[in-house]
Parts: structure tokens; C-alpha cells; sequence
């Protein structure tokens, strides 16, 4: 197996010029998962071929592979990201050294705060509530409950029109670092604030007519039952993003695993390659910005160099944040503090043969995907219940189903909050005591 790369402009400057590289054992099973991801060949007929990367298509053995520009691309970055990671192409200059603004290392606004405790106030409710619906369906006690809900149900109105507002902001923001992940989430937001708006504001009519009229009217019974439409609607959506933040946490951690997993390293290896992976989470590389760069200068023929590298640091900043909203998906906030912090730091360690402070970062890290992931599992689990609960007011004959597997997911997603409370908390407590740093010799 052999690569030969050819004139391409994309971050090859060190291996341009029909330079023929012979890939270590150590990377040859993850690269040929890469290749056999994106091109038309089998593992072992990938063995005996010659793979050259050319400027503008890929070619086996001299034959042009047909591709799309897109997954040639794409494709070409996993293999550099593979050589360069793992210490087979020359670092051309340190990670982008820029400490990040405090804004970018922290996990939320404070209107994000505010709604945070306003969900948490309705789940406690709603357990509330539901645990009394379930043990008095009917009779005074439920009239009262039937109050308890109007208050509910007016904390969903207010939470929901936050969500499109806030699905409204995040998008305007992503859209200029083009964030496209963002994008879909800020856009995932929108659809369910509108789809919570409108089932809590029939849910609040059904509950005015249960109160001042008959709960079995023709009225009160066809708004509960656009409402439960309408909110199982939202659980559908709230399905779907749960399940992408899973895979999302889980792919990550394969990539990390990658080096950390990879027989064929030594420990001083497995540490170096995750934690320039994980540097390069928060910074513009060195490779990516002459990409960058060469964007810019063919996009704007007419700029000089001071416009075209004026354009360039508005372009790293773009990109270093969608980096960031990209890690925080995946990991947390947290983990972008640590790694601001102390990653180059850590990176010098490992070189001097110190590994203890890149062993104790990589295993916070993990902690923190394992976290996000548990916590996605968590909420999937609430929503799964949630939905059972609305089919369940439709098709059960059992009066007190409905009520408890609400309590339940409910109770779920409140503890699930409350664990975020305690974590933040824990975290900013644990952070500055994390390493221990020595001088490192001189030579």
C-alpha cells in the first residue's frame, strides 16, 4: 500500500512534488478504513494498490476514481489529519496560541440560565402534578390539580416562545461562522417552540374549559387532544435530537480512541496524538489556516496581501468558534477550558517525557463525552416514556397510565437538570486542581 501525494494545495505543502509516502504500520488499519470509506475497494484489494492524491481528483494504480469533490475532500483531510496527528508530517509552526474569549469557554447565557431554572421549576410541577393525578383522577383533589396545570402550562408557553427566540439567535449566530451542525440544531429549536407553543396554549384552553365547564365536553376533549398532537409532535423532534447528540458523543470518542486504542503505539504516542487532536478542537492549525488563506487570495484577486490577511483573522475566528460549538456538543465546556489552558502546556510535557498531567486530561475529557452521552441517553429515555404517555391518552382505557409515565419522564428530565446544577458546580471547584505542573529542563 502506498500514497503518493501530488500537487495538492489544500495542506501538502510538506509531501507536494510527486513525494511517495509509505505508511507506518501503525496507521495502515485506520487508513484503510478511511479509503475503503470513501472510495470503491475492498480492505484487502486496497493492499497491493497505489492510492495518489492529485490536485483535482484521486487515482488507484494511475485510474481515476470517480468521486464527488465533496468526499474527495473530504477525504484528503482524514488521511492528513491521520499522518499529522500521529507525528508523520512536520508541524510547521505551534497551535494557534490565542487565550479564547470567555464567552466561548462558557456553557450558556444567562437568559439560557433563567430558562434553565424555569424548566426545572415546570418538571418539579409537573411530577407534582401528575403524581396526584395518578392517585385522585377525579373529584375535588383533581380540580385542584387542574389549577396546578394552568400554571404548568403557562411556564410551557413561556419556555416554548423562548426556544424560537433563542432557535432564532443561535441561527443568525452559526450562520456567519457557517456552523452548518448549528444550523440544524438552531433550526430543530425553532420547529419545537413553535410545536410547543401551540400544544401548550390548547393545552391551557382544554384545562379553562375542564375547570369552568364539563372536563368531557366535545370542547375540552378536542383541545386535549390537539394538544397531545401537537406536544407528541415535539417528542418526536426532541427523539431525533437526542439520538443525534448520542451518535455525535459516541463518534468522538472514536476518534480519540483512535490513538488512544492503537496497539501499534507506544503510551507516549497514544497521548501526544489524542491530545493534538484535541488541541486542534479549539485552534485553527497551522494547515487550515494556509487553506484559509488560499481561499481568501483565489475568492479576491484584487485585494493586496494586508486586506487578504485582514480577512484571514476574521475567517480563524469564524472558524475557531464553529470548532468550539462543535466540541461542546460532544463534550462540554469544561473541556474547552482545559484544553485553552494548559493543552500546549501539556504538549511540552510529553516531549520532556512527563505524562502524568496528559494522562489526567485525556481521562477528564473522556469523562466529560461519557457524561453528555449518559445525559443524551437520559433524556432520550424521559422523551421515549413522554411519547408512550401521549400515545397512551389516546388509546389506553386506563385513566392513571397517562399520568404516571408523564410523572416519570418528567422526573427523569428534572433529575437530569439538577445533575447539571451539581456538575457545574463540582467542575468549577475540581478545575484549578486538576495538574501539577514541574519546570521542564533546558537542554
Amino acid at each position: 500500500m502506498k500514497i503518493i501525494f501530488f500537487k495538492e494545495p489544500i495542506d501538502l505543502s510538506s509531501l507536494s512534488g510527486d513525494s511517495l509516502v509509505e505508511p507506518p504500520s501503525s496507521l495502515v488499519l485506520r487508513l484503510k478504513k478511511i479509503v475503503c470509506k470513501y472510495l470503491p475497494v475492498t480492505s484487502e484489494q486496497f493492499s497491493d494498490k497505489t492510492l495518489t492524491i492529485d490536485e483535482n481528483a484521486l487515482l488507484l494504480d494511475g485510474t481515476v476514481v470517480p468521486i464527488s469533490e465533496k468526499n474527495r475532500k473530504k477525504l484528503v483531510r482524514e488521511v492528513i489529519r491521520l499522518y499529522d496527528y500521529h507525528d508523520q508530517l512536520p508541524t510547521e509552526k505551534p497551535l494557534d496560541p490565542v487565550a479564547l474569549p470567555d464567552a466561548l469557554m462558557s456553557s450558556g447565557s444567562f437568559s439560557g440560565r433563567v430558562a434553565g431554572f424555569a424548566g426545572t421549576s415546570s418538571d418539579s410541577l409537573t411530577v407534582v402534578r401528575h403524581a396526584f393525578n395518578s392517585l385522585f383522577p377525579s373529584g375535588a383533589v383533581y380540580q385542584i390539580i387542574n389549577q396546578i396545570g394552568v400554571i404548568s402550562g403557562t411556564f410551557w408557553t413561556s419556555l416554548s416562545a423562548y426556544e424560537i427566540w433563542s432557535g432564532y439567535c443561535d441561527r443568525e449566530k452559526v450562520k456567519k461562522i457557517q456552523d452548518t451542525e448549528g444550523m440544524s440544531r438552531a433550526t430543530a429549536k425553532i420547529g419545537a417552540g413553535t410545536l410547543g407553543v401551540l400544544g401548550a396554549l390548547f393545552y391551557l384552553a382544554g384545562k379553562g374549559v375542564e375547570i369552568g365547564a364539563d372536563p368531557l365536553s366535545i370542547t375540552a376533549l378536542g383541545l386535549n387532544f390537539a394538544s397531545i398532537g401537537l406536544l407528541g409532535a415535539t417528542s418526536v423532534l426532541a427523539l431525533a435530537v437526542a439520538s443525534a447528540g448520542i451518535y455525535r458523543c459516541s463518534s468522538f470518542e472514536g476518534k480519540l480512541d483512535e490513538f488512544l486504542e492503537n496497539a501499534q503505539l507506544d503510551e507516549t504516542q497514544k497521548l501526544r496524538g489524542a491530545v493534538k487532536f484535541l488541541s486542534s478542537s479549539i485552534r485553527v492549525t497551522a494547515r487550515e489556516e494556509k487553506e484559509l488563506r488560499a481561499t481568501i487570495a483565489r475568492n479576491n484577486s484584487g485585494l493586496d496581501q494586508g486586506q487578504i490577511d485582514t480577512l484571514l483573522l476574521e475567517e480563524m475566528e469564524k472558524k475557531k468558534e464553529a470548532k468550539i460549538n462543535y466540541l461542546k456538543r460532544r463534550s462540554s465546556a469544561k473541556t474547552v477550558r482545559l484544553l485553552n489552558t494548559y493543552s500546549s502546556q501539556i504538549l511540552e510535557e510529553i516531549d520532556s517525557g512527563n505524562l502524568k498531567n496528559a494522562q489526567t486530561l485525556i481521562q477528564v475529557v473522556k469523562g466529560e463525552v461519557f457524561r453528555k452521552k449518559a445525559l443524551y441517553c437520559l433524556t432520550l429515555l424521559a422523551t421515549i416514556i413522554g411519547l408512550l404517555a401521549y400515545i397512551g391518552c389516546v388509546v389506553t382505557i386506563s385513566a392513571i397510565f397517562p399520568y404516571v409515565m408523564f410523572g416519570t419522564s418528567s422526573a427523569i428530565m428534572l433529575a437530569v437538570a439538577l445533575y447539571g446544577y451539581y456538575h457545574k458546580y463540582k467542575s468549577a471547584k475540581e478545575e484549578a486542581n486538576l495538574f501539577t505542573f514541574k519546570p521542564i529542563a533546558s537542554d
